[in-house]
């Protein structure tokens, strides 16, 4: 298995921040990964996380060796669903000169487990996003989840 990191950004200048399309971009992953593993050199995205609010991180697996400076091009199915006017929540407004996206690879030498354990889940992506605010209430209430166990667990 040969494993590849893909740095992403709008192609627009002038696009809002990554952040804010985290949910269309996690069902462009599934959509992605459920119709590329039929192909005739499989590739998976195992991860994907924001290096900062205008970078997306794309890590993919293939079965077989891509060019390190074209293996982008192997999100060419996941870069047509965002874009496409059918998907809920598209991102076709951002399209510039028929392109979407920038993208650069690169090859990476280590295992998905390695890779995996570096990643945001969903959930971490999500809570990222909030404004300090939410941030602070989500805590609180993880906070009296916590301490509400710890009382069951002090009366048994």
């Amino acid at each position: 298995m040969f494993h590849y990191s893909i740095l992403i950004q709008f192609m627009k200048g002038d696009a809002p921040a990554m952040d804010q399309h985290m949910e269309v971009i996690g069902r462009a992953v599934d959509y992605y990964n459920a119709h590329s593993r039929m192909a005739l050199n499989p590739k998976e995205i195992v991860s994907y996380r924001l290096k900062d609010s205008r970078t997306l991180e794309v890590v993919l697996n293939s079965k077989n060796e891509l060019q390190e400076a074209t293996a982008s091009k192997a999100l060419r199915l996941f870069s047509q669903y965002l874009a496409a006017e059918t998907t809920p929540g598209n991102l076709s407004a951002f399209v510039t000169n028929k392109r979407l996206f920038k993208m650069q690879s690169s090859r990476r030498d280590e295992t998905p487990a390695q890779t995996d354990s570096r990643t945001k889940t969903a959930e971490e992506m999500e809570f990222a996003c909030l404004d300090n605010g939410e941030k602070l209430d989500r805590i609180y209430e993880m906070l009296c989840e916590i301490l509400e166990n710890q009382k069951r667990g002090k009366m048994q």
